[in-house]
């Protein structure tokens, strides 16, 4: 396992809620650092994913309706969000 040392300047509540959190999970600061940093990454390679995908899809000429969306981002005034649309355009053959 590699080691990076690092410093961060943060907020004095950002602080104080890392402290908070880390004590609570009975996490040294650095496990709870490194913890964070790994769920940003996944959270990451798997939006770079959703996006890839819904890239490629694009370049098919596969798209969500506008309608259906708006559909969708009506539904979330209930509280609870619908399904999102799936793709309901596609290429003429």
């Amino acid at each position: 396992m590699g080691t990076l040392d690092l410093s961060l300047d943060l907020d004095d509540a950002v602080l104080a809620e890392f402290d908070d959190e880390a004590r609570r999970r009975s996490l040294s600061p650095a496990s709870l650092a490194e913890e964070a940093i790994g769920a940003y990454l996944e959270a990451a390679k798997r939006r770079r994913t959703v996006i890839t995908e819904a890239v490629r899809e694009a370049d098919r000429g596969v798209f969500v309706s506008r309608e259906a969306v708006d559909r969708w981002v009506d539904s979330w005034q209930d509280g609870e969000p619908g399904e999102p649309p799936k793709a309901n355009i596609f290429p003429q053959r």
